[in-house]
């Protein structure tokens, strides 16, 4: 593209070219960490769901304090 402004001449074709180059990269970059983010946040609730598991699948013997802990995780 060129522009014509009284004696000046600009093109912007180059300026066009690398400015969609940068925002090719950047959205790349972008979604990459947006992605690494969202897998550790999903591997964090995995692992907490797990724990979690294990400590409901716990027999519940005759006395109070394991049914205690069996309590405290249902809430």
């Amino acid at each position: 593209m060129t522009f014509v402004i009284g004696a000046m001449q600009l093109k912007t074709q180059n300026l066009v070219v690398g400015l969609k180059q940068y925002t090719k990269e950047w959205k790349n970059h972008y979604a990459e960490d947006l992605h690494k983010k969202a897998k550790h946040e999903l591997y964090r609730l995995t692992d907490h769901i797990t724990e979690l598991n294990d400590k409901l699948s716990k027999t519940v013997v005759k006395d109070i304090d394991s049914l205690g802990v069996v309590m405290e995780k249902l809430e």
